[in-house]
């Protein structure tokens, strides 16, 4: 899994989406994806609110199926906003603050 502060949206892969058990939904459009290699990649369906377990905690996530390599998941900004997480790069960690939560 991976933690991408750059990334507007989270993905999955479709390798690792094979494991899921409930169908993803038809994006109204594509989403195209830029990725470092200066390729594009085009996202049709989204996985919604998928429980992504997080140090025993289920926080939810929207996931876009990609073909992407190297990685299960890309977690982004969607996704780490939602959780209230601040990333904390010096000292390598991610830190969740839900609201109910201090």
């Amino acid at each position: 899994m991976l933690f991408d502060t750059g990334a507007t949206h989270s993905f999955v892969s479709s390798y690792f989406a094979l494991r899921f058990t409930k169908q993803p939904i038809l994006l109204e459009s594509p989403l195209c994806v830029a990725i470092p290699s200066d390729e594009v990649m085009f996202g049709e369906y989204v996985y919604v609110d998928c429980e992504i377990k997080v140090q025993g905690r289920n926080l939810l996530g929207n996931l876009v199926i990609l073909e992407i390599v190297g990685f299960d998941m890309i977690l982004g900004m969607d996704w780490l906003s939602r959780h209230h997480a601040s990333v904390d790069c010096w000292n390598k960690t991610v830190i969740f603050k839900p609201d109910e939560e201090t």
